[in-house]
């Protein structure tokens, strides 16, 4: 007689994103610069841009090294490092500035996941490691104006982030990367009623006005956080 014994199989890792987050990525960086769009009563919005920093005496091994060994480093060279806190499991929580559209004010909180993975290069040959950055979760934070009878939750505001750096595929031994924000809410009423340049022109306000933060952040974080990396482990 013989027995066989199975053994067990092992769980199936749990996807990072889920398809709706996966598509809502790839279509915030599909889109170049601002953008802006109003159809049924609601209104979509948001701006992408590219980043780079160059590092004097790095190459790529140095900018890849930093990018895997601490991630709340990273985190650090993307966003204001006291309006962001980590809560764990590779999940950051950042505080955005106030915002206003027409009359409403929101100050957004949006949970982020972050993680690395290493990618194929086109060629096929030099894989090379990818920080990434996705929101996953948002409290619009929603400050009505007085008199402005409506239920905030109604609005449905939603602040989307995605980001992503890596080292320059040229060897330089740059760090680039590309970020990108989207938000998206319902019109009410009134505001169906206020004609479509007026609100394009308040949503290009929000979006330069997070943008300009982001980028300034990376442009003086990136650099500094860096800095410690390379200074510890050269």
């Amino acid at each position: 007689l013989s027995s066989t014994t199975s053994s067990p199989q092992e769980p199936a890792k749990k996807a990072l994103l889920t398809p709706e987050q996966k598509q809502l990525r790839k279509s915030i960086f599909s889109n170049k610069g601002e953008y802006f769009s109003m159809s049924d009563g609601k209104v979509v919005f948001g701006s992408s841009s590219t980043m780079q920093m160059t590092f004097r005496g790095s190459t790529t091994k140095d900018v890849e090294g930093w990018l895997t060994s601490d991630k709340a480093s990273v985190c650090k060279a993307i966003w204001d490092p006291s309006l962001m806190k980590d809560i764990g499991d590779n999940i950051y929580q950042l505080s955005l500035m106030q915002l206003q559209f027409v009359t409403i004010q929101f100050a957004p909180i949006v949970k982020i996941r972050i993680w690395t993975s290493r990618m194929k290069s086109p060629n096929g040959k030099d894989p090379y490691v990818l920080f990434q950055i996705q929101s996953i979760e948002c409290d619009p934070n929603i400050q009505l104006l007085p008199n402005l009878k409506i239920n905030a939750e109604s609005l449905g505001i939603q602040v989307d982030v995605v980001g992503e750096m890596k080292a320059a595929p040229d060897g330089s031994g740059a760090l680039v990367g590309r970020i990108g924000f989207q938000t998206s809410g319902k019109l009410t009423p009134a505001l169906m009623l206020i004609p479509e340049p007026i609100l394009k022109n308040t949503a290009n306000t929000i979006n330069k006005t997070i943008l300009n933060f982001a980028l300034d952040s990376f442009q003086k974080g990136a650099k500094e956080e860096y800095n410690k990396y390379y200074t510890k482990n050269s």
